[in-house]
């Protein structure tokens, strides 16, 4: 391949300032001019007696006998050579006879023991298509999952969603390590975007990294986020420290290892990682100090792609010359660098990419390796980037061209062209393979992959990837679970005191004071500073207990003590002159039974005998702890110590392997000062002084070891832990479920849930907007939502959303979901084929909304969610060879991809229900489907436009744009604007009334019609007179919201943008447009081929014939369907070319179709053209 490193390139550079020539008024470039005319740098050129102009001139090392006088530094960074001009390199030019000594490993003994990918944010809201929902990441080949990204407050420092709708992605992430048991979920901070001149986090990483204080908020805002969404590690991605154009400060190379210590600390005490990204280059690398860094980090990982793409254009030393972004030639140099600094291997992670650099080549003729190329590739329909393509894309791009891909072993990478101008380089198994062999020879401990989200939804490149690396993947076919079970402690099922300043755990609540009129939490502030507290903290899989402080008095002299069935979880001195106030919960719900066994004896402050304990009593046996300052508040012993003894045969299980900690959480840096904190999971039992200079020392109990499945315990907000669960009065139909598999330890708990859901099965009015921002928020913002309700709903949505999308079903799951079919009617195989109907990983529909459809609605779901849809399919959908319409049954129905869009969703967004009948959903939140074709049948919504899209390579889409009564065919080519006026609002029944926020108001609903070309495209009907009618072939049909218009130059003629209704991300939720897809045709067998429905042939009589065996509910989707297609038809929306020869509106796309001609079925290719225009029916 055609390399120009960075190093190799300075060799010529210092070649060319020797030579260049100079004078007193002409200055050299680079160095200083010498009074012989020549450039150079040192004594030689630059002393006072030797130099002309350009005096000043410094080298960057000092190749030896110079000084700091001549010379930047003594040494070069990196520990690369300096060589006899001044230069740092790595080149014979620089370094001689002298190399680097890389490790080395048996490859055929070698493993690679991680998988790190990073998932994107915006996998499903900037993409309009190959989007990927958390769901449908590949199972069982990567070890570890990096959320990219959080983003950090510039003013506060601490950690919060890059976007207000990514909770949701998080919660989702976390579920699905319900099937992918030894799955690790890291929070990323940072990106390339991060440091952006125009973001206002540019200098945020430096910020943080100059000042304890900002990182004693940023740690403790980590600790929180990573406990509430389930994290278990962070990755630091700093893009980059000190380098100028990245807005880094000269005191970053000093400050970061400081900063990454810190952390470590920090993190530490909960057993959370820690990983930091490395750049390839050593332009970024050398602001790295390495060997400060490599203590405290697990991991590095290392960006060994773009390695070359359109920024290389007008650069001097490398130019606009093809090759592959990820060229192993250049990756064995990069990691050079890394051997030149002892970085441990086993730390290291080799970085790999899952998309291609593209670009438009000066000529046809030249697609080889050092050819020229002009600029970056045309962006594709997918990645919607110049210069980039998925892999996704690619594999379509050879599918439809026939191409032969070419493999450059020695740079381990392949590369195609096609068309007149256009060529990509990327990876697949076999360039992996050699790059994974020379992973393994260096003895790398792992890999990176960016991203996740570029594979396809069968998870193709990820398996490829596996392969390469000799991994094997066993998912059990009867659980769908890749199973890791370890030996850990935990203590979910019991309510625990949090560390000062922190929140409430995964899984738990706060509890609210029964004594407290403003209806605070239970805290407490003993042994905290700056004014944080201890929160005291519930399981939500059990009741919540009732809690008081009791024993206060307004003499101050305060009377302890806790009432019958109460037991005391603490003890405050304030507001007490004498004695303390107990805090008292309610000891019968099985979160507080520990608690109840148990109390202090020994009173302050002569708590016992000189040198001894308060002996435990004969009916309360156990001794768990003896302690100077008991639980803290109630004063502390003069004499002796207090016991915490508890009654029954032993101490409860909770109060067992305990120690003392004088620090967990780092909160407070000086080592003197401790903190009264426990390590993440442990329980707070006692506190005294001890050896502490300052604060308390805390005695914490670690609690009974268990068998913990993965990552289990971070599920969203369930809190799980599958080792510990007892489903207390669980019917028998969930006995069949309590065996020892931990698969079926998540059906049980499935089972619980829905058990205890549908003793009240209703959908509150918050609820209405699915998985929305409020619902995830703190609990006073779910002020009308118990917990309980609020866990029961959380835990069958997250469960059952992994399971149902995942292409392989189970067995227990599926088990626990149909002992509730009798109540509804929608088993688990329907629901499964309701979000995938081909069991390939595709996602028809978003799986979390179905699961919340369900809910919200659980006795009419089979109705609207299934019954409706299957009718219309049947009624409506045709297999066109056989020339008639036919019902497909579910013998006829094959496991198979469907080519159509499986545009990407999320849920907490603007949506338009499938489910009622009526024009709004059973909240008056949302208009349904009926509703939306009910105003368009009335007159109240009018076409605004109708646009080709060319989707992909073998489908396009017809977009129509409906708007508040019919205004006319708009775009910007006939004099309109970006944002049209006026276009009005949407009539009040037609907008979505919960994300309303910022002013984004409905403008819109949009309609996508799905055409896959092939020979069934079209179909030619009528000929009576020697005329024709042509229908097209649908194969889905979605709608959606929109708010505005926006403009964008693309497509073959750039003198007509494309003017479309926006659907993405901006603003958050307020703005993302979920689809909703009434019809969707399945694939006729044999000969295993799409049907279609063919728009604008009347299906009343096929909805008739099926009215003979159906319920007259069934057909409400299928005849608005068909009587908003005969409409459409009939205005003359898809007429050919006129007897008299005038241009019919299917003409636009398909010049060849004539009314005078009935060629039946045809593979009609689009005309380029097509897509540049706005179109409208003839008869507007």
């Amino acid at each position: 391949m055609h390399v120009l490193a960075t190093l190799t390139v300075l060799a010529s550079l210092a070649a060319s300032v020797v030579a260049a020539e100079c004078s007193a008024t002409q200055p050299c470039a680079i160095g200083c001019c010498s009074k012989y005319g020549n450039c150079g740098l040192g004594p030689d050129y630059c002393a006072a007696a030797n130099c002309v102009s350009s005096c000043g001139a410094k080298s960057e090392c000092d190749p030896g006998g110079w000084g700091l006088t001549y010379a930047n530094a003594t040494a070069c960074p990196l520990n690369v050579c300096c060589s006899a001009y001044g230069f740092c390199g790595t080149t014979p030019e620089f370094c001689g006879i002298s190399t680097v000594t890389a490790p080395t490993c048996d490859v055929t003994s070698t493993g690679i023991g991680r998988v790190v990918g990073y998932y994107e944010a915006w996998a499903t809201t900037e993409r309009p298509c190959n989007g990927m929902h958390p769901e449908q990441i590949p199972q069982g080949i990567y070890t570890h999952v990096n959320f990219a990204f959080a983003s950090i407050d510039p003013a506060t420092f601490t950690v919060v969603p890059a976007a207000n709708t990514d909770s949701d992605l998080y919660q989702r992430l976390q579920a699905i390590k319900t099937r992918d048991l030894g799955l690790q979920t890291w929070i990323s901070i940072g990106g390339w975007t991060f440091n952006d001149d125009d973001q206002p986090t540019r200098t945020t990483f430096s910020d943080l990294a100059a000042s304890a204080t900002n990182q004693e908020a940023f740690f403790a805002s980590l600790l929180q986020f990573m406990q509430t969404w389930g994290f278990t590690g962070v990755d630091i991605d700093w893009e980059y420290p000190e380098a100028p154009d990245r807005n880094g400060r000269g005191e970053d190379f000093t400050n970061f290892p400081v900063f990454l210590q810190r952390l470590r600390g920090t993190l530490d005490a909960y057993g959370f990682g820690l990983s930091v990204t490395l750049p390839s280059s050593y332009w970024y690398l050398q602001h790295f100090d390495l060997p400060r860094l490599q203590p405290w980090v697990d991991w590095f990982n290392v960006l060994e792609y773009d390695l070359h793409g359109t920024w290389d254009i007008g650069n001097q030393w490398t130019g606009a010359f093809l090759n592959a972004h990820t060229n192993l030639t250049e990756i064995r140099g990069s990691f050079d660098l890394l051997w030149r600094n002892n970085v441990d291997p086993a730390k290291i992670n080799l970085g790999l990419a899952m998309y291609g650099r593209s670009t438009t080549v000066a000529s046809a003729t030249c697609t080889a390796p050092g050819c020229p190329y002009l600029s970056g590739g045309d962006a594709g329909p997918c990645s919607g980037q110049t210069g980039i393509l998925l892999n996704s894309e690619i594999e379509s791009i050879i599918a439809a061209n026939g191409l032969n891909p070419t493999l450059y072993a020695d740079a381990a990478v392949k590369t195609i062209s096609w068309g007149d101008n256009q060529w990509v380089s990327f990876d697949d198994a076999d360039t992996w393979k050699i790059k994974a062999d020379y992973a393994k020879s260096v003895c790398l401990g792992g890999v990176m992959v960016w991203a996740i989200s570029h594979d396809d939804v069968r998870g193709t490149y990820a398996k490829q990837l596996a392969g390469a690396l000799g991994r094997a993947v066993f998912i059990d076919p009867a659980t769908n679970v890749t199973a890791v079970v370890t030996t850990g402690f935990s203590q979910v099922d019991t309510c625990q005191w949090s560390n000062c300043g922190e929140g409430c755990p995964v899984g738990f609540a706060e509890v609210q004071l029964t004594t407290d009129p403003l209806g605070g939490s239970l805290t407490d502030k003993t042994g905290c500073f700056g004014g944080s507290v201890h929160t005291f903290c519930c399981p939500k899989t059990a009741p919540l207990p009732i809690c008081a402080l009791r024993g206060f008095q307004d003499s101050g002299v305060c009377n302890p003590g806790c009432a019958a069935g109460e037991a005391e979880v603490g003890a405050q001195s304030t507001g007490c002159a004498v004695g303390y106030q107990s805090a008292c919960c309610t000891d019968d719900s099985s979160s507080m039974a520990p608690y109840g066994s148990c109390a202090w004896f020994g009173e302050p402050p002569l708590c016992s005998g000189s040198g001894s304990v308060a002996a435990c009593p004969s009916s309360y046996p156990n001794h768990v702890v003896s302690s100077t300052s008991g639980q803290g508040g109630a004063g502390s012993c003069w004499v002796g110590a207090m016991s915490y003894c508890c009654s029954g045969s032993a101490a409860p299980a909770a109060f067992s392997d305990c120690a003392w900690s004088t620090k967990a959480s780092n909160a407070v840096a000086a080592s003197a000062v401790c903190e009264d904190s426990c390590p993440s999971g442990e329980l707070l039992v006692a506190r005294q002084q001890g050896p502490c200079a300052l604060g308390n020392e805390a005695y914490c109990c670690k609690g009974p070891s268990v068998a913990v499945v993965g990552g289990l315990g971070g599920i969203g907000n369930l809190g799980l832990q599958v080792g510990l669960t007892t489903v207390a009065g669980a019917d028998a139909n969930l006995a069949v479920l309590a065996g020892t598999d931990m698969e079926d330890k998540i059906a049980v708990l499935l089972g619980q849930c829905l058990q205890e859901y549908f003793i009240n099965p209703t959908c509150p009015a918050l609820w209405a907007s699915s998985i929305d921002e409020e619902l995830y928020g703190t609990l006073s913002q779910r002020g009308i939502i118990s917990v309980n309700q609020f866990y029961n709903y959380d835990c069958i949505t997250q469960i059952m959303s992994a399971e149902i999308s995942s292409p392989s079903p189970s067995e227990p799951v599926a088990v626990a979901w149909n002992n509730y079919q009798s109540k509804t009617g929608v088993g688990y195989n329907q629901l499964r084929l309701y979000v995938m109907p081909f069991n390939d990983g595709q996602l028809l529909r978003d799986p979390v909304a179905a699961i919340s459809e369900y809910l919200c609605d659980p006795f009419n779901a089979e109705l609207y969610m299934i019954q409706n849809q299957e009718f219309a399919e049947s009624a409506l959908c045709e297999y066109p060879g056989l020339g008639s319409f036919v019902e497909p049954t579910p013998t006829t129905k094959k496991m198979k991809k469907r080519e159509v869009a499986h545009e990407a969703v999320r849920l907490t967004a603007r949506r338009i229900e499938g489910d009622g009948v009526g024009d709004r959903d059973t909240d008056d939140e949302r208009p349904t489907v009926y509703g939306v074709f009910n105003a368009i049948s009335e007159g109240t919504l009018g076409i605004y436009y109708m646009r080709w899209i060319n989707y992909r390579g073998n489908e396009i889409i017809l977009e129509i744009a409906y708007t508040a009564n019919e205004v006319g065919p708009w775009s910007s080519e006939q004099g309109g604007q970006a944002t049209p006026s006026p276009t009005p609002f949407l009539p009040d029944n037609l907008q979505d009334r919960v994300h309303t926020a910022n002013g984004y108001v409905d403008r819109f609903i949009v309609f996508h019609l799905h055409i896959p070309i092939d020979g069934n495209s079209l179909r030619v009907g009528g000929g009576a007179g020697g005329l024709y009618d042509w229908y097209l072939g649908v194969s889905a049909l979605n709608m959606f919201h929109g708010q505005y218009m926006y403009e964008l130059v693309r497509g073959v003629d750039t003198d007509f943008p494309e003017d479309r209704v926006r659907n993405d991300q901006i603003g958050g939720a307020n703005l993302l447009n979920v689809r909703t897809v009434p019809l969707t045709c399945g694939i006729n067998t044999p000969p295993d081929e799409q049907n279609r429905w063919y728009l604008g042939r009347d299906g009343t009589p096929q909805i008739q014939a099926l009215l003979q065996t159906r319920r007259d509910t069934e057909a409400t989707l299928a005849t608005a369907i068909n009587s908003w297609g005969n409409n459409l038809y009939g205005r003359g929306a898809f007429t050919p070319r006129a007897q008299n020869g005038g241009t019919g509106t299917l003409n636009y796309i398909w010049p060849s179709v004539s009314r005078t001609e009935g060629r039946g079925f045809g593979n009609y290719n689009p005309e380029e053209y097509a897509f540049d225009a706005n179109w409208w029916p003839e008869s507007g």
